[in-house]
């Protein structure tokens, strides 16, 4: 370990002294330029981030409302608020309330939330009362389950074929 004021090579037992506000390691010579000793802290462990974890089987079955633009525009209007007085309240800008509205921007699980709580209009439903707007793509072509069973039915051929 070497000495965070001169940079030699600390033997013995390290110091550690508040130097002008700043927590040093320092060796016996550079020590008598603090006048406070510190002890470290150990690191604390990381913070789990709100939200995140949980049963992700209670989110798969959540999905947004056809029609969240509408009712988000409704509610508000409803409640006569504007534009600019809504994207105030819930801490986000205008241009986003707009997008919202005219369901260009998908809103994100904290956002819905706070539309929830603001205008008091519900935007996510149980995936069987709706429709899933997650991808507007058709769900046309192969997907994963297609690959997995084309897999076995090749296997199965190449037995055949042995046989």
């Amino acid at each position: 370990m070497r000495c965070e004021v001169c940079g030699r090579e600390i033997r013995g037992q390290p110091f550690r002294r508040i130097i002008e506000g700043s927590r040093l390691t320092v060796c016996s010579q550079c020590a008598r330029f603090g006048d406070e000793e510190w002890t470290p802290t150990p690191p604390k462990p990381p913070t789990k981030v709100r939200g995140s974890t949980g049963d992700l089987s209670r989110l798969e079955d959540i999905t947004l409302v056809e029609d969240y633009g509408r009712r988000i525009r409704e509610a508000r209007e409803r409640m006569n608020m504007t534009v600019e007085e809504l994207a105030r309240r819930i801490g986000e800008k205008e241009s986003v309330v707009k997008k919202l509205e005219r369901e260009e921007l998908v809103p994100s699980e904290a956002l819905v939330q706070k539309l929830r709580r603001i205008l008091k209009v519900e935007l996510l439903i149980r995936e069987e009362e709706g429709f899933k707007i997650s991808s507007s793509k058709p769900l046309e072509g192969r997907r994963l389950g297609d690959l997995i069973k084309i897999k076995e039915e090749g296997a199965e051929d190449t037995e055949e074929e042995r046989g």
